[in-house]
């Protein structure tokens, strides 16, 4: 019925030209059949043509009644029956969590579980051929970037390359924050648009947030609309939790979105998050 009335008040032009165009018929023609009126008739062509007037009229009326009548409903009526504005809210980013002080507020992107996980697993380092006594040390080459403790190595589009983390404990009470650094490798379209990053701390069931910090990546320091191809970001996040009653495993759930469009990058080979591999074990406080 909604649906219908909704239809109805997008397509009352249509009805309120009808109502108008017959109304505007009728007296034309009421007024040429009152017109013959004053010429020489017999008696009986004058009842005749009185009576036509007068229907005429009477139509007329009910034509402009009908339009009063749609006109009234639509403007007292439909309102009350129709949520105003017709449409849903527009989902909007957690405000605050782009400043170095996360606040504890509810997520603005969806829940974890309802797309296929995509777990990283590191690969064993390959074996090393055991060298002849004669040859010399290789001298160490320093690396030409932060070396993360745990790396992972996904690619999410055409974005950014997630080489690792680091995490302050893995063992945490719920009135204390978590410690996730984040090291990205930018890639060609990272200045493309300023995309937020989000981690969730997620249980087993991922069907909810135990605690969350989505924000600007570096505290809001480094928009990926300022990243250059190559550079390596170090990216620091303190999630904050929202059960405090919690207790129990939990994993941390990272990935990119667009906070206009609520839209997450793609991670290479299905998904739109990386799940990291280290358990957090949560106890109560």
């Amino acid at each position: 019925m909604k649906v219908f009335l909704s239809t109805l008040a997008d397509f009352a032009w249509v009805l309120y030209a009808a109502c108008g165009l017959g109304a505007f018929v009728s007296i034309i023609r009421a007024l040429a059949l009152r017109r013959q009126l004053g010429c020489s008739l017999t008696a009986f062509e004058r009842e005749t043509i009185a009576a036509q007037v007068g229907r005429r009229w009477r139509v007329a009326v009910g034509f402009i009644a009908v339009g009063a009548i749609f006109f009234m409903g639509q403007v007292y009526l439909l309102p009350r029956v129709l949520p105003e504005g017709g449409a849903e809210p527009t989902p909007a980013p957690v405000a605050g969590l782009d400043t170095p002080t996360p606040l504890p507020s509810p997520t603005s992107t969806p829940l974890m579980g309802t797309l296929p996980t995509v777990t990283v697993t590191v690969p064993p380092p390959p074996p090393v051929s055991p060298e002849p006594a004669a040859s010399p040390s290789p001298t160490p080459t320093t690396p030409a970037g932060p070396m993360p403790a745990h790396p992972v190595g996904m690619r999410l589009g055409n974005v950014a390359v997630l080489v690792g983390y680091d995490l302050s404990a893995t063992e945490v009470r719920t009135d204390q924050t978590l410690g996730l650094t984040l090291y990205w490798q930018a890639l060609e379209g990272a200045n493309v648009s300023s995309y937020w990053v989000f981690t969730h701390l997620l249980p087993p069931e991922f069907d909810r947030l135990i605690g969350q910090h989505d924000g600007v990546p570096a505290s809001g320091t480094r928009p990926t609309s300022g990243w250059v191809p190559g550079e390596t970001i170090v990216d620091y996040h303190e999630l904050v939790f929202y059960e405090a009653g919690y207790a129990g495993p939990a994993r941390i759930a990272v990935g990119l979105y667009d906070p206009t469009t609520m839209a997450r990058v793609p991670v290479e080979g299905g998904g739109d998050y990386i799940l990291l591999p280290t358990a957090i074990t949560v106890v109560a406080p």
